[in-house]
């Protein structure tokens, strides 16, 4: 699906209606990772399970850590955030590998992903998607490859390998993935955040969250948490915990998972020409962002 678009992207039309469609057919499909997710759903009678969706680097790691830190206040009176591990252990599980564990006390059944719209998302109670400006994602995304050491092996062809390493090539090859996601997710989700609104006014979007997911909100714990999940001191947590990694795995990645959280990053990296074709396919698309 979308392998064959070239460097040069040459039709800046909206994506091909055949691989919409079989997108949309895998869409429809409950995968054994998920009839596994059902059963615990009906195991334990689970009506209220909330699942936060987000395209790769777009603030879903910050999601997480605001939502789990807001329940550890509630819960265990803490006053400083989880740490990349402990919110790991948090986790009972994610939609790509299906596998659920048991979850702590107090905590909500919680699941994110990184995957488009699929028919396992109608199961859950409520679906937060979580979307950023598409060139940051992908730049940020790229830094993240580059930290790995498999670099670009192991989720994308090899014969697009040696092309990836430049960064221009890099986001016009994985915008019309972000689009996919962006526009067969957004309709589909009770709430929507943009990270470039959350690092404007975070408590006010992460309260509409919140309230849409069903949470009871108290004030003061949701402030608290969002400033102890800041970028700046989860940052500061994972170097002081020797945790750079982040949520990634430390055999894998060599990097630092909070590299940077800033806004409009791809104006002084990408070219001028880049910006220019991703601005078009994204109108082609009919997606209201201006780069």
């Amino acid at each position: 699906m979308l392998q064959n678009m070239d460097h040069k992207l040459k039709k800046l039309i909206p994506l091909k209606l055949k691989n919409s469609i079989k997108m949309h057919m895998h869409a429809r499909r409950i995968t054994k990772g998920d009839k596994k997710i059902l059963l615990y759903f009906e195991k334990n009678n689970i009506k209220n399970a909330i699942l936060s969706c987000g395209w790769r680097k777009s603030g879903n790691t910050w999601f997480k850590f605001v939502l789990y830190n807001y329940f550890n206040i509630l819960i265990n009176n803490a006053n400083k955030t989880l740490t990349f591990e402990e919110l790991k252990e948090h986790d009972i599980g994610n939609l790509e590998g299906g596998y659920t564990k048991p979850r702590k006390p107090g905590f909500p059944v919680y699941y994110s992903t990184h995957e488009a719209y699929r028919r396992i998302f109608s199961y859950f109670f409520r679906v937060i998607f979580i979307y950023r400006n598409p060139l940051d994602a992908c730049l940020s995304y790229y830094y993240n490859r580059m930290d790995r050491v498999t670099n670009f092996r192991g989720g994308f062809p090899n014969s697009e390998i040696k092309k990836l390493y430049d960064i221009d090539y890099f986001a016009l090859y994985n915008l019309p993935y972000w689009i996919y996601h962006y526009k067969s997710t957004i309709d589909k989700a009770d709430a929507v955040l943009c990270y470039e609104e959350m690092r404007k006014n975070p408590y006010s979007q992460f309260h509409k969250a919140f309230k849409e997911a069903g949470i009871e909100i108290n004030e003061n714990a949701l402030a608290k948490s969002i400033e102890m999940s800041s970028f700046d001191n989860i940052r500061k947590m994972g170097r002081e915990t020797n945790q750079r990694y982040g949520a990634q795995h430390p055999k894998i990645f060599k990097g630092e998972f909070t590299r940077s959280g800033k806004s409009k990053q791809y104006t002084g990296t990408l070219k001028a020409g880049t910006i220019q074709k991703a601005q078009k396919l994204l109108n082609a698309n009919r997606i209201d962002i201006v780069l």
